[in-house]
Protein backbone atom coordinates (compact mmCIF):
# COMPACT_ATOMS: atom_id res chain seq x y z
CA UNK A 1 0.00 0.00 0.00
CA UNK A 2 1.52 3.32 -1.08
CA UNK A 3 1.72 6.46 1.09
CA UNK A 4 -1.18 8.18 -0.71
CA UNK A 5 -3.51 5.23 -0.23
CA UNK A 6 -2.43 4.92 3.40
CA UNK A 7 -3.11 8.63 4.03
CA UNK A 8 -6.55 8.36 2.46
CA UNK A 9 -7.36 5.35 4.64
CA UNK A 10 -6.22 7.12 7.78
CA UNK A 11 -8.17 10.26 6.93
CA UNK A 12 -11.29 8.20 6.23
CA UNK A 13 -10.92 6.38 9.57
CA UNK A 14 -10.45 9.68 11.43
CA UNK A 15 -13.57 11.11 9.79
CA UNK A 16 -15.64 8.11 10.86
CA UNK A 17 -14.30 8.36 14.41
CA UNK A 18 -15.11 12.07 14.59
CA UNK A 19 -18.57 11.43 13.20
CA UNK A 20 -19.18 8.81 15.88
CA UNK A 21 -17.66 11.07 18.57
CA UNK A 22 -20.10 13.84 17.70
CA UNK A 23 -23.06 11.58 18.47
CA UNK A 24 -21.82 10.58 21.91
CA UNK A 25 -23.88 12.31 24.58
CA UNK A 26 -22.32 14.19 27.47
CA UNK A 27 -23.14 13.97 31.17
CA UNK A 28 -25.70 16.76 30.93
CA UNK A 29 -27.57 14.80 28.28
CA UNK A 30 -27.65 11.73 30.53
CA UNK A 31 -28.96 13.81 33.44
CA UNK A 32 -31.65 15.34 31.26
CA UNK A 33 -32.59 11.91 29.92
CA UNK A 34 -33.07 10.63 33.47
CA UNK A 35 -35.12 13.72 34.25
CA UNK A 36 -37.27 13.19 31.16
CA UNK A 37 -37.78 9.54 32.11
CA UNK A 38 -38.82 10.63 35.60
CA UNK A 39 -41.72 12.59 34.11
CA UNK A 40 -43.30 9.21 33.16
CA UNK A 41 -44.98 10.91 30.21
CA UNK A 42 -43.61 10.51 26.68
CA UNK A 43 -44.87 13.91 25.52
CA UNK A 44 -43.51 15.82 28.50
CA UNK A 45 -40.23 13.88 28.37
CA UNK A 46 -39.88 14.59 24.66
CA UNK A 47 -40.68 18.26 25.23
CA UNK A 48 -38.07 18.40 27.97
CA UNK A 49 -35.41 16.88 25.71
CA UNK A 50 -36.39 19.23 22.87
CA UNK A 51 -36.13 22.22 25.20
CA UNK A 52 -32.73 21.00 26.35
CA UNK A 53 -31.55 20.66 22.74
CA UNK A 54 -32.86 24.08 21.74
CA UNK A 55 -31.38 25.64 24.88
CA UNK A 56 -27.90 24.24 24.31
CA UNK A 57 -27.80 24.87 20.55
CA UNK A 58 -26.83 28.59 20.70
CA UNK A 59 -23.87 27.93 22.97
CA UNK A 60 -22.68 25.03 20.83
CA UNK A 61 -22.84 27.23 17.73
CA UNK A 62 -20.88 30.01 19.47
CA UNK A 63 -18.25 27.56 20.73
CA UNK A 64 -17.92 26.07 17.28
CA UNK A 65 -17.30 29.45 15.70
CA UNK A 66 -14.86 30.58 18.42
CA UNK A 67 -12.94 27.28 18.53
CA UNK A 68 -10.78 28.11 15.52
CA UNK A 69 -9.71 31.43 16.99
CA UNK A 70 -8.93 29.79 20.34
CA UNK A 71 -6.92 27.09 18.60
CA UNK A 72 -4.75 29.64 16.82
CA UNK A 73 -4.28 31.50 20.12
CA UNK A 74 -3.17 28.39 22.01
CA UNK A 75 -0.55 27.56 19.40
CA UNK A 76 1.47 30.67 20.24
CA UNK A 77 4.52 29.82 22.37
CA UNK A 78 4.09 32.83 24.64
CA UNK A 79 0.49 31.91 25.47
CA UNK A 80 1.58 28.37 26.33
CA UNK A 81 4.33 29.68 28.62
CA UNK A 82 1.89 31.98 30.41
CA UNK A 83 -0.69 29.18 30.80
CA UNK A 84 1.95 26.80 32.19
CA UNK A 85 3.17 29.45 34.62
CA UNK A 86 -0.37 30.09 35.85
CA UNK A 87 -0.91 26.37 36.44
CA UNK A 88 2.36 26.10 38.39
CA UNK A 89 1.52 29.16 40.52
CA UNK A 90 -1.98 27.86 41.32
CA UNK A 91 -0.50 24.48 42.23
CA UNK A 92 2.02 26.07 44.58
CA UNK A 93 -0.63 28.30 46.15
CA UNK A 94 -2.76 25.22 46.77
CA UNK A 95 0.18 23.25 48.14
CA UNK A 96 1.10 25.96 50.63
CA UNK A 97 -2.49 26.45 51.76
CA UNK A 98 -3.12 29.91 50.33
CA UNK A 99 -5.88 28.50 48.13
CA UNK A 100 -7.96 25.94 50.02
CA UNK A 101 -10.45 23.40 48.76
CA UNK A 102 -14.05 23.97 49.76
CA UNK A 103 -14.13 21.25 52.40
CA UNK A 104 -14.07 21.41 56.14
CA UNK A 105 -10.87 20.19 57.70
CA UNK A 106 -7.17 20.87 57.70
CA UNK A 107 -5.09 21.10 54.59
CA UNK A 108 -2.97 17.95 54.16
CA UNK A 109 0.35 19.82 54.42
CA UNK A 110 -0.50 22.33 57.20
CA UNK A 111 1.46 20.60 59.95
CA UNK A 112 4.24 19.48 57.65
CA UNK A 113 5.09 22.92 56.24
CA UNK A 114 3.52 25.53 58.52
CA UNK A 115 3.59 23.85 61.93
CA UNK A 116 0.75 22.94 64.29
CA UNK A 117 -0.05 26.59 65.19
CA UNK A 118 -0.83 27.60 61.63
CA UNK A 119 -4.22 29.32 61.46
CA UNK A 120 -5.12 29.21 65.17
CA UNK A 121 -8.66 28.20 65.97
CA UNK A 122 -8.82 25.75 63.10
CA UNK A 123 -10.04 22.30 64.06
CA UNK A 124 -7.32 19.71 63.55
CA UNK A 125 -7.66 15.96 63.56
Amino acid sequence: MGPKVYCRCVIRAIRWCLLFWGWLPCGLVYATLVWSLATADPLRGGALMAAFGIGTLPMLLVLGSVADKLLSLTRRPRVRQIAGSVIIVIGLLTLFGVIRPLHIGPHPVDHMICGPDYLPGKVTN
